[in-house]
């Protein structure tokens, strides 16, 4: 088995949306309706292409294939996805502020 780790680039987007929507469905399933799971997959449970392009977000690939992702972030939004219409990009204040 090969385990490769590796930071996200933006040719990387569809790949970890669909596995974001497949987890989501999937592990969400037994707590909440579908018409929750497909809202909450227009809003908050997305990618957030700004840690790609804050060089923040990373993959995990096993034997090829994706596996797992995720990243941190030094934006004042807390989470969510492009599609959050609450997003505030501008940069938490080192000593100040924690990361996300």
């Amino acid at each position: 088995m090969m385990i490769v780790i590796r930071q996200a680039t933006m040719a990387d987007a569809p790949s970890i949306t669909k596995l974001i929507e497949e987890s989501v469905r999937a592990l969400s399933s037994a707590d909440y309706r579908v018409q929750i799971i497909e809202a909450a997959l227009r809003s908050a449970w997305g990618l957030d292409t700004q840690l790609i392009e804050d060089g923040t977000y990373y993959l995990l690939s096993v034997d090829g294939v994706l596996a797992a992702c995720g990243g941190w972030s030094f934006r004042r939004t807390l989470f969510g996805s492009d599609a959050m219409a609450s997003r505030d990009s501008s940069r938490l204040l080192p000593g100040n502020d924690a990361a996300r």
